[in-house]
């Protein structure tokens, strides 16, 4: 909504703003300022100044407003050379201009006081929660964790997941869980936050559907060495997950794209959900080209994949094909083996059919889109060990978020 308002505020502009303030009068000239202005606008992102990185981009599509006006229908090469030359520039200026104002909005909910007050507070609300799963692993290295009662088993068995995941803690010998190490990896976890801990609080608050809270946590967190894929494949999907949900498509499209997956651990389906991630990017800037591309390439790895269904009907609905999305979803929805998603998808395509143009769309739905990621990896993971991992990770946070936010001021957080 940010960037629509931003566009339309431009366009208005165009033609008669100071845009369009001394502007060349031939062609060839007005090209050139497209272009010149396009540079102008990468300089002002890198220096941090989004207005100036927004002024520039107007420059630019007012000089190809001009040129296109001096042009006129004609089709000659070198004339369709300096179309095509001047609209790339400006389409480049104006993508400078919108990631330098997400960078900014970055750094402003970074410094803000409700990035502060979380900070302050999350120690003492991470201490609170994890002693409940200390007392929890003690009990099950006193007693025998089946004669527990069945949430404190539960809370056992999440401290053992959750010192595996954070410390790297392994089983015994006989593979029963090493309780007493557990703890004591507990208590250090209590005593000293690590980075381990941010990555899985940034998911923990994801889940929960608290983009902030992930901002602040995943901000925490340095990047993976680049040998170590399949951390860094995580880091970086569950980071253009943040941004995304926090409205900035550019900085998670740039984040998708640090992603190898060419790696030695990389497996069809996770490789399949890098370029799905980018089509969901895509198809919330309303870049449907690059959507599709994206989509296509995510079937030819893994054809049949759950996530393209929806994404293939929502990329009908934006280009105004109504019918043909509902009755894409349609289909899909009378042959998934999952309930809740076929009820979703139904309940959309009944949208589409009865009020074309209204109603939440599913990749806007953070809800929906957090269900669907579940149960993508639960079919991943049947096949791959990455996903697997990732997946018993996301278990593990729903249970240690629910208890979380029970701790943390507010315990909502609240979009600025």
């Amino acid at each position: 909504m940010r960037h629509t308002v931003m566009l339309m505020v431009v366009s208005l502009g165009v033609g008669c703003g100071d845009s369009d303030k001394n502007l060349p009068d031939d062609v060839a000239s007005l090209s050139k300022a497209a272009v010149d202005a396009r540079d102008d606008a990468r300089a002002a992102r890198a220096a941090g100044h989004p207005d100036k990185a927004a002024e520039h981009a107007a420059r630019s599509e007012a000089a190809v407003a001009r040129l296109i006006k001096a042009l006129g229908p004609s089709k000659e090469k070198a004339d369709q050379e300096l179309r095509r030359t001047a609209k790339a520039a400006a389409s480049e200026a104006r993508y400078f201009a919108e990631l330098a104002e997400e960078e900014k909005q970055r750094a402003d909910a970074l410094a803000s006081w409700k990035a502060r007050i979380y900070k302050t507070a999350r120690v003492t609300a991470i201490q609170t929660t994890t002693r409940s799963f200390i007392l929890a692993a003690e009990e099950a290295s006193r007693h025998d964790p089946e004669s527990l009662p069945e949430q404190l088993q539960l809370s056992a068995d999440i401290a053992a997941d959750l010192a595996n995941q954070l410390t790297g803690r392994q089983p015994l010998a006989n593979g029963q869980p090493d309780w007493k190490g557990i703890v004591k990896d507990l208590k250090a976890m209590d005593k000293e936050l690590s980075q381990s801990t941010s990555l899985f609080l940034a998911l923990t608050h994801l889940i929960s559907v608290q983009p902030k809270f992930a901002l602040y946590e995943i901000e925490m967190v340095d990047p993976p060495d680049q040998k170590a894929h399949d951390q860094q494949l995580y880091f970086h999907l569950l980071k253009a997950t943040v941004y995304s949900m926090n409205d900035w498509q550019h900085l998670a499209v740039l984040e998708v794209e640090n992603i190898s997956t060419d790696g030695e651990e990389s497996s069809k389906e996770l490789m399949a959900s890098v370029h799905l991630m980018l089509a969901y990017l895509f198809l919330r800037g309303n870049d449907l080209e690059r959507a599709d591309r994206e989509t296509v390439r995510a079937m030819q790895i893994w054809p049949n994949n759950p996530a393209s269904v929806f994404l293939t009907g929502e990329r009908l609905a934006a280009s105004g094909e109504h019918e043909q999305a509902a009755d894409s979803l349609e289909k899909h929805a009378k042959t998934s083996k999952q309930k809740w998603f076929a009820k979703r998808i139904s309940q959309r395509a009944r949208e589409l059919r009865d009020e074309p143009g209204q109603g939440q769309t599913l990749i806007h739905d953070s809800e929906f889109m957090r269900d669907v990621v579940f149960n993508y990896l639960l079919i991943a993971a049947e096949e791959s060990p990455a996903a697997a991992r990732i997946k018993r990770h996301m278990d593990n946070a729903v249970n240690f978020g629910n208890r979380l936010l029970e701790h943390l001021p507010g315990q909502r957080d609240v979009q600025e």
